[in-house]
């Protein structure tokens, strides 16, 4: 009833919020009104009531020109959060990718998802990929100073792979007409490599990110290749890498394949101390007992690679136990992270199973 009542202004609402959104600034206090407007516009399209004003070609071109594209960028207070509230910027990457929320590059993600819901797939992402193809020129032309240009790009190739996902999985559903694999090896396999100094670290935990969330979509020796890489990213100097690694480590762990999981022991067995060793350094390194508790990704990691080892870690039994002990010393001297101290009891019960 509704929808027979404004079926006849929704040319001119869609006008009036395309028109806002163009004349809105890059300003943080502007994010809420921008992601409501491209809101608006993702419900329009994905009811298919006006799915021949979404499927004319020059306004697909339209929303990514004026819409989508411009809403990729990082902008500067996200560069200065991820240098000065790392574990912010985390906390709220993760919360976004897998609930949503007021940042214009996910609304603008779900715009895409809903244009794909009716049909347009094909064409929106040939329209995408063109700036795809801008932005890593771009970047090519000038690595140091566009960098920014290759994180849009690699956004806005998960916004047109990416149809389906779960916090647990990661994706579960991708676009059949993008080589997911084939742009991973040709753009962002290299900036795994710890020791290039030349890779901006936010292009850095864009690839260990890229990884994270396309995790089903890799076979398991793609992932057994990269799993030393991100354990040299534990002892990068960047937190937020640091982090991501130990993330993305633990959620490769936790994959299974049918109901075994898909490493075990003898898969990681090369790798459990160092990965154990670089985990308990940096926890340890905080000076208040707030501040070795304050990063639980690291401990839940810890947690995930003692269970994931299961008997192989016997000869490591005293030294992990003790490493555990000391960490619980610590922190019950102040507890002030919930989910860290759960973490911390979880490892130790794994150890002593």
């Amino acid at each position: 009833m509704y929808n027979e009542l404004i079926s006849d202004r929704v040319l001119a609402f869609l006008r009036a919020v395309w028109e806002l959104i163009g004349t809105s600034s890059l300003a943080g206090r502007e994010d809420a009104m921008v992601a409501q407007a491209i809101k608006f516009i993702s419900i329009t399209a994905k009811t298919g009531i006006h799915k021949a004003l979404f499927a004319d070609e020059g306004t697909l071109r339209g929303l990514a020109q004026r819409i989508i594209v411009p809403s990729m960028p990082l902008r500067e207070h996200e560069v200065e959060q991820f240098e000065n509230d790392p574990l912010e910027y985390i906390r709220r990457d993760l919360s976004l990718s897998t609930e949503g929320g007021g940042s214009r590059r996910h609304t603008a993600s779900e715009l895409i998802r809903s244009l794909f819901s009716i049909g347009l797939d094909a064409p929106v992402a040939r329209i995408i990929e063109l700036y795809i193809s801008i932005a890593l020129q771009e970047y090519s032309a000038n690595p140091s100073e566009n960098w920014k240009s290759k994180d849009t790009a690699i956004y806005l190739l998960t916004a047109i792979v990416t149809q389906a996902s779960t916090s647990h999985h990661g994706v579960t559903t991708t676009n059949a007409l993008i080589d997911i694999v084939k742009f991973f090896s040709e753009n962002i396999a290299q900036d795994l490599d710890i020791e290039r100094p030349d890779v901006h670290p936010i292009l850095q935990v864009d690839a260990i990110r890229f990884i994270y969330t396309f995790r089903y979509q890799l076979t398991k020796e793609q992932l057994a290749s990269v799993l030393p890489l991100l354990v040299h990213h534990l002892g990068s100097s960047n937190y937020v890498c640091y982090t991501y690694a130990a993330i993305t480590i633990e959620r490769i762990l936790f994959m299974k394949s049918g109901k075994t999981p898909m490493f075990n022991y003898t898969d990681i067995q090369p790798l459990t101390d160092i990965i154990l060793n670089a985990l308990f350094v940096r926890i340890v390194d905080g000076d208040t007992p707030e501040k070795v508790a304050e990063n639980e990704y690291l401990m839940k990691c810890v947690m995930r690679v003692i269970i994931s080892a299961g008997s192989s870690l016997a000869n490591a039994y005293s030294k992990t136990l003790s490493r555990l002990a000391e960490i619980l010393g610590i922190v019950i001297e102040n507890p002030s992270n919930p989910n860290f101290n759960l973490y911390t009891f979880e490892s130790i019960s794994a150890l002593l199973r």
